[in-house]
Formats: C-alpha cells, sequence, structure tokens
C-alpha cells in the first residue's frame, strides 16, 4: 500500500510541477496595465491548477483524500501575495466543498492553513525572494506540511491516528520536495522578470541616449559591411538619415583608394579579433574625414570596439563619431602658431647670441680698462707709502692705507663679477662628486689661512651627488667661507656640513653657530651686493652667495636659509641630479 501511496503522489506532484511549468512560460505573455487585474487572474490560474491536481488525488477512503493542493496554495502565497491566493484558495475551498464527505472540514482548513502560511511568511521575510535557498524552501515545505498533519487531528481522534500511520512517511518526503522544487521554479521566474525589467530599461535608457546626443553611436557588420543600427544625430553631422547610411555600404560616397583601405582596416581588425589578438574591451581611436550630403567633408574621431554577435556569428563594430572640426582647426592654429613662435624664437635667440658676445666682449674690456688703473692706483700708492712714509703724518698713511684698501676691493668686485657673468654660459658636466670629501678639504684650506680660532667642524661622510665638480667646488668654498667668516667670534665655533630628507627630497646644509641675522631682512640676501652685516668687521663683495644660487639654479635645484640672531644661520641646498 506504501508503493502505491508514494506512486500517486509522486504523480500528482509531477502533475503539479508540470502545470506550473506551462503557467510560468504563459505568464510572460500576460501585460495588463493595471496590477491587480493581473493579480486577480493569476489567482484564477492558479485556482484552476489547484481544481486540476485536486481531481488527481489519492483515496485513503471515501471522503479522505490527498493531493499536492497545500504546496501549490502555499509556494502562491510566498510569491505572489494575498490576492491571488485568497482567490486560488476560495476556488479549490469551493471544489473540496463540492467533492464532500467525512474529510471535507479537514481538507479546507488544510487550504486556508498553507495559504496563510505562505501570505505571512512572505510578510514576515524581508530578503529578495528571488535569492530564496533549497534550504528555506525545503524548510518552508516542512512547516507547511507538518500544520497540514496536525489538521489531520480535525477528524476522529481514532481516524486521524489510522490516516497519520498510512500518510505521515510519503506527505512529509514528498510535499517538502515538491514546495522547493515548486518554489525554485518560482523564483527563477522573479528572476527572469528582474533581467528582463532591467534589460528593457537599459535598452530605452540607451535608446534615449543614442537619439538624443550630438554623438553618432552605430553598429557596423564586418562580413557584410552594412550598418546595422545608426542614431538619429547623423542626420546633423552629414547629412544623411539613419536610414539612407543603413542602406549603403560603409564605403559608400568614398572614393576608391579611401573605400579600399577602409575595408582592408575594419577586415584587420576583425580578424585580429577573431584570433584574440584584440578583446572586446579594447578601443582603437581613428580620426576620418567623411563625406556629407553637400559636397563638403567633415573631420570625425571615430572609437570603436570589436565583438561577437552570438546570434548571427559576424564580428560587428561598435562605434561613436564625433565631429571634431573645431578642434582640428584648434590643432592647426597652433601649429601654426608654433611655427611662429618658432621662427620668432630662432630669431630671438641669434639676437641674443650676438648681445652676448658684443656684451661678453664689452666685459672683458671694460674689465681691463678698469683693472689696469686700478693696478696703478694700488701700485703707486704703495710705492708712495713705501718711499714717503717718513714723510707723511698718520693722517696721511691712513688715507693712502684706505685707497690701496678701496682698490684691491674694486679689483676683486670686478673679478667676481666677471665669474658670476661666465656661470650663466658655462656648460655644466655631471660626474659623480663626493660633497663629504670636497667640503673637507675646501675647510682644511680655509682654516689653514685663518689665525683664529680654533673651529669644530662636523662633516657627514658618505654625500655623493651627480653634479658639476667644478661648480660645486665654488658653491661649497662660498658657503664654508661665509660659515667660517660669520661664525669666527664665536665662543666655540663650530661648522656642520650635512644631508637630510625634506618631503621625500634629499636636502644638504652647511651650519654655522655664527652671528645670524634676522630672516625679515633676508629677501634679497642671494642679490649681488646684498649685504646684512658691516662690510670692516666681515669683508666681502657680496657676490658669493649669488654665485651659489646662480650655480644651484642651473643643476635643477632651490637654495634657501634659516637664521637667528645670534644662534647662527643655515643654508640648504638640493640638486635635481643627486643621487
Amino acid at each position: 500500500m506504501q508503493n502505491s501511496i508514494f506512486l500517486a503522489l509522486v504523480q500528482n506532484a509531477a502533475l503539479l510541477l508540470a502545470l506550473a511549468l506551462v503557467f510560468d512560460m504563459s505568464i510572460r505573455q500576460w501585460e495588463l496595465r493595471r496590477v491587480s487585474l493581473q493579480q486577480v487572474l493569476i489567482g484564477l490560474v492558479v485556482g484552476g491548477i489547484g481544481i486540476a491536481v485536486m481531481t488527481t488525488h489519492w483515496q485513503y477512503v471515501p471522503g479522505i483524500v490527498f493531493d499536492t493542493r497545500s504546496v501549490l496554495l502555499s509556494v502562491t502565497g510566498l510569491f505572489f501575495g494575498p490576492l491571488p491566493t485568497i482567490i486560488a484558495a476560495l476556488m479549490t475551498a469551493a471544489f473540496r466543498y463540492q467533492q464532500g464527505g467525512a474529510a471535507t472540514v479537514t481538507g479546507i482548513s488544510v487550504i486556508a492553513a498553507t495559504s496563510a502560511l505562505g501570505v505571512i511568511w512572505r510578510a514576515v521575510r524581508k530578503s529578495d525572494l528571488a535569492q530564496i535557498s533549497w534550504r528555506e524552501l525545503f524548510l518552508f515545505g516542512l512547516t507547511g506540511h507538518v500544520i497540514m498533519l496536525l489538521l489531520m487531528f480535525t477528524l476522529p481522534f481514532e481516524t486521524a491516528i489510522n490516516v497519520l500511520r498510512v500518510i505521515a512517511l510519503p506527505v512529509m518526503v514528498i510535499y517538502p520536495l515538491g514546495s522547493a522544487f515548486l518554489g525554485k521554479l518560482m523564483a527563477g521566474r522573479l528572476m527572469r522578470e528582474r533581467m528582463t525589467r532591467q534589460l528593457q530599461e537599459s535598452e530605452e535608457r540607451y535608446r534615449v541616449l543614442t537619439e538624443n546626443i550630438k554623438d553618432v553611436v552605430w553598429v557596423l557588420d564586418t562580413e557584410t559591411l552594412f550598418f546595422r543600427y545608426v542614431s538619429p544625430s547623423v542626420e546633423a553631422l552629414r547629412g544623411y538619415t539613419a536610414e539612407e547610411i543603413m542602406a549603403l555600404p560603409v564605403d559608400a560616397a568614398l572614393s576608391r583608394q579611401a573605400a579600399q583601405e577602409l575595408k582592408e582596416m575594419i577586415r584587420e581588425r576583425a580578424a585580429m579579433y577573431r584570433r584574440g589578438q584584440v578583446t572586446s574591451g579594447e578601443f582603437f581611436r581613428d580620426e576620418v574625414e567623411q563625406p556629407c550630403r553637400d559636397g563638403s567633408t567633415v573631420w570625425t574621431e571615430v572609437i570603436t570596439s570589436y565583438y561577437l554577435n552570438q546570434q548571427s556569428g559576424h564580428v560587428e563594430v561598435r562605434g561613436v563619431t564625433r565631429d571634431i572640426t573645431e578642434r582640428r582647426e584648434a590643432q592647426e592654429e597652433i601649429h601654426r602658431m608654433n611655427e611662429e613662435l618658432e621662427q620668432r624664437v630662432k630669431e630671438r635667440t641669434a639676437q641674443l647670441e650676438i648681445a652676448n658676445e658684443e656684451l661678453e666682449a664689452f666685459a672683458y674690456s671694460v674689465s681691463h680698462d678698469l683693472r689696469a688703473p686700478l693696478r696703478a692706483i694700488d701700485g703707486f700708492s704703495a710705492a708712495l707709502e713705501e718711499e714717503c712714509a717718513g714723510a707723511l703724518e698718520e693722517e696721511g698713511r691712513h688715507y693712502l692705507q684706505r685707497i690701496r684698501s678701496s682698490a684691491q676691493r674694486m679689483t676683486a668686485l670686478i673679478n667676481d663679477l666677471l665669474d658670476l657673468s661666465r656661470l650663466s654660459r658655462a656648460e655644466i658636466e655631471p660626474e659623480p662628486v663626493d660633497l663629504s670629501t670636497l667640503a673637507a678639504e675646501i675647510v682644511q684650506e680655509l682654516i689653514a689661512a685663518a689665525a683664529e680660532p680654533v673651529w669644530q667642524i662636523d662633516i657627514k661622510p658618505g654625500m655623493q651627488v651627480q653634479a658639476d665638480a667644478g661648480l660645486m667646488k665654488i658653491v661649497m668654498e662660498n658657503l664654508l667661507n661665509n660659515a667660517l667668516k660669520f661664525s669666527a667670534k664665536a665662543e666655540a665655533p663650530v661648522i656642520q656640513v650635512g644631508a637630510t630628507c625634506m618631503d621625500g627630497e634629499e636636502v644638504f646644509f652647511v651650519r654655522d653657530n655664527g652671528i645670524g641675522f634676522e630672516m625679515k631682512e633676508s629677501g634679497n640676501l642671494f642679490t649681488p651686493f646684498e649685504r646684512l652685516h658691516n662690510g670692516r668687521d666681515y669683508p666681502g663683495t657680496g657676490i658669493g652667495l649669488a654665485t651659489v644660487k646662480r650655480i644651484i639654479n642651473r643643476h635643477g635645484g632651490r637654495v634657501w636659509c634659516q637664521a637667528v640672531p645670534g644662534d647662527g644661520a643655515v643654508f640648504y641646498f638640493t640638486l635635481k641630479r643627486s643621487s
């Protein structure tokens, strides 16, 4: 008997799933404007399916029958909501009442309970039904049919026990599985509906976009060389309607040579796509001059990608064509202006070269003409001081010393100015330079020439740069000379040469603990002849820091300083080519 029960219930479940599949396929064709009408229609169809499975029931005894209406109604409540479920429940309850028998009340109770379970489960469950799992559906079916079996106790107790003894195992094996399979079928329908809706929305957005943008969107079949789609904006670009463009091959209206080149390019790229050398995510950019209806041409930028049409098996091109006439005109204007600018630069460079040559010749001439009388003044003053020193009073000898000092200072100033002017024209020859060794050699020479005091020198070892060795020696001589000069009167003079990292950049520095200066007065410190201290106490021409800045700038670096009055100064510099 158990075998016959299993077979009958499996057949009934199979009929239910078959009818549900037919329902799922046909519901896609229903397009009713009012959602309520569609729900009524669904309820009527589901009720009809319920009646159909109830006519093929398994009968325990006359009046006590079993079928899969509980599966159908519970799943209907879960996936379609109250209105279709109520309609289907009323139809099946009416049919069960018409069938009559001892279990009429029980049968109607099962219809009401399983329908209510589906609706309540739907209301309580907040997550997406399209993503419902097999596990949850099985649990849902198990719950519904436990309730169904409990409702057997609406029969006389002894009858209920006998019915459960026979029907409990087949029901709990078949019905939860039937609920899970039917639920997955409905979940799949929801997923397809969602995907169809999203596709329709996407296509509508794409249609609105392509019909309203100025760019021309198109699809071309590389086998037939005919367009499959061209957006209406082509008429504003070329004067032809989209229908006219699609009626002709892509090479229409082109010269024979241009048409042949275009076809070869399209077919070559299509072949590359088939060979896997080009993917659908790669884009080509071309500038194409296209013919217009009025006989003129328009310059366009064409962006294309290749993909395989799964239906036709042809490689197709998706493209966007943009009018770049204004850009081309702007490019031509820029090209023309660049040519004019290059010509002007050449002319100006030639003029500057001539001016520089004349200025250099003038500088040498002036320096020669200036240094000659200065040497004479210094020489005659020295002779006068030596031969007539006894005849001169103290004030006269003081005047001679001032004359000689001024002449010597003027000579040094002229020499420094000439050196500064040469730096702008000197060719930079980068090479590895050991800055630590260079600083040590310069300090040794400068300290050897000084009688006092005794400096504490701290030079960081291993500082390597890529720079012009001769120019870097001038930089370090000027910075170290200043550091020694302005720290000479300190109680314990200290000079530091080192390197640090600032904002990811290597920065070198020379620090002293000398007299320092006010930072607000340092604005023109690197300008020629600018001095912050008395020339009698701290002699110099005022050219040294200007020379440092020019050399550092020529190396693509920067130079700056920080100082505190009475607490020394530190000069920082960077080199673009430092390593």
